[in-house]
């Protein structure tokens, strides 16, 4: 018995090359601009932020719950880097 192998044209191929290494570029390059014009104390709170706006995003558009423990979680990891970033 012989099986169909499917093949991916190359505009899919060259398509999703792009894809991997835009994706992940973009937003280090960005962050590394923001890097090198923020202080360190902002750009550490920045940071500990990005993963509360990305939930946030996915709850907008994508229609992604969270679960009370998470958005807790979420809240507590960015408080911390505030009030650690504030006693300095």
């Amino acid at each position: 018995m012989r099986k169909a192998v499917a093949i991916c044209p190359a505009a899919q191929l060259i398509d999703a090359a792009y894809l991997a290494v835009l994706v992940p570029l973009l937003p280090y390059v960005l962050e590394m601009f923001a890097l090198r014009r923020m202080t360190a104390s902002a750009f550490g709170i920045l940071m500990s932020v990005e993963p509360a706006i990305a939930a946030a995003i996915g709850f907008i558009v994508l229609g992604q719950p969270m679960t009370g423990l998470q958005s807790i979680g979420t809240l507590l990891v960015v408080c911390a880097s505030t009030a650690c970033c504030r006693q300095k």
